[in-house]
Formats: structure tokens, sequence, C-alpha cells
């Protein structure tokens, strides 16, 4: 017996200079929309080869850092808006050593990279 296959998603990812700027995703009739603001330093990730291949990494697979996330989901009649900005500090060959997140409610997360 063969399953027929269905979608259940379809979606744009745009890019810009080797990073993810926009990502967009329907499914089920709900939208969700994502854009990305970046500094001008290296990414962690920029120099593992073929990394920046993976789509299905979104900005991990960017050669620069993520500053802002935006966030906007709409299902139905509601829409729901969450930002997160990320602030580094960086190593003398402008590769982040230490990432700090704060979302929409003032939640914290703090990354330490070591190389």
């Amino acid at each position: 017996m063969t399953k027929k296959e269905e979608k259940s998603s379809e979606g744009v990812l745009t890019y810009l200079n080797g990073n993810l700027i926009n990502k967009t995703e329907t499914y089920s009739g709900n939208t969700y929309n994502k854009t990305y603001e970046y500094d001008s330093k290296n990414s962690p990730r920029k120099n593992i080869l073929g990394f920046n291949l993976l789509v299905d990494f979104d900005t991990s697979a960017s050669i620069n850092n993520v500053t802002k996330s935006t966030n906007v989901y709409k299902y139905g009649e509601n829409t729901t808006t969450s930002v997160l900005n990320t602030v580094y500090e960086y190593n003398e060959k402008g590769y982040p050593v230490k990432q700090t997140e704060t979302d929409s409610f003032k939640n914290e997360e703090t990354t330490i990279y070591t190389y």
C-alpha cells in the first residue's frame, strides 16, 4: 500500500550577504515570520567547511552574529510578536567569546564560546 504524501507547511528563506534575514512559514492557515539583524563580526561557525550550506540550522549557518530577531505569529485573528536581543563580547580576531540573549520578558541566557 502506498501512502499519499501531503504538504504540511511551506515557507521562504531570504538571504543577504551570507546571512538569513527573513524566514516565513505557513502551516494550517497560520503564519510564522522571523526577521534577523546582524553585526559585522565573525560567526563562531564561520570557518566550519560546508556549515553555511545547512538550511535547517537557520542563523547558525550565517556568517555574522544575530543581534536582534523579531518573531511574528499570526493564527486566526490573533497576532503575537516577540523580540530577542543579543549582545556579544569578542576576541581579538572578531569572534564572539560571550553571547547574552534577552527576550521580550527580560529573561537572559548566556553562551560562552571557546576556540
